[in-house]
């Protein structure tokens, strides 16, 4: 098979032909040339960018919450986040059950470093990586099998850990998941409280176990604070 030069790509069509006669339905989560990650924001579209490439702006308190989500997260569970700061610290997502004292996992940024912690029920266990750069659109890969965790950054593996805890299943019988901040600390392990900053910036893309959720048509009664849907990168 012959290996093509970045120079022979003139065009790749995505979602239909040429012509505009055939499209897909469905879903493309990832595309490489040349083993490069080609990215959303670097595809132009022919028709107007569809909600689900537009990123969602979260100021103020802003925070998106999902109930009834219907994954199996027990044994592993791989999340992805596409995002653009304008701030140091912040709360990106934090997972759990409706149930009190559930196990859960969260990303957060603290001075700019993405933390995931998680907790299968016999303590939690945090993993600090790398910096990201403020005012420029990230991308997080997190994959836990079992105790075992790793984080990508735009998909460079930065960081890995093997929790200690006895515990290997993350049992969250009825999941619901906050992007952004968590209105009700109550819903907090007391000792993640202090985490809980409103995040500031941008959110283009998330995706539990490879299904991205849409962060567009959410009810009245799942949108707290000021959130804004915008064009702009």
């Amino acid at each position: 098979m012959r290996k093509f030069e970045a120079t022979d790509v003139q065009k790749i069509y995505l979602g239909s032909d040429a012509s505009c006669s055939k499209s897909l339905s469905g879903i493309i989560s990832t595309l490489r040339l040349n083993e490069d990650e080609v990215h959303r924001n670097e595809v132009r579209s022919k028709k107007k960018v569809p909600l689900f490439l537009r990123a969602v702006e979260f100021r103020g308190e802003a925070s998106l919450q999902f109930e009834k989500l219907g994954f199996d997260l027990r044994d592993q569970f791989q999340l992805e986040i596409r995002l653009k700061t304008n701030a140091t610290c912040g709360l990106l997502f934090f997972l759990t059950s409706t149930t009190a004292g559930s196990d859960y996992a969260m990303l957060s940024l603290v001075d700019s470093h993405p933390v995931f912690t998680f907790d299968l029920g016999s303590g939690p266990a945090s993993l600090k990586v790398p910096k990201i750069t403020e005012d420029e659109w990230t991308y997080i890969k997190i994959e836990r099998q079992q105790r075992n965790t790793s984080v990508s950054i735009d998909g460079r593996p930065v960081g890995a850990q093997i929790s200690s805890a006895s515990n290997v299943h993350f049992d969250v019988a009825d999941p619901i998941l906050y992007l952004g901040h968590v209105p009700d600390e109550t819903v907090l392990p007391e000792e993640q409280r202090l985490n809980n900053k409103p995040f500031t910036g941008f959110l283009r893309y998330f995706s539990v176990n490879e299904f991205p959720l849409d962060m567009h048509h959410v009810s009245f009664e799942q949108l707290f604070g000021k959130l804004h849907s915008t064009r702009r990168s």
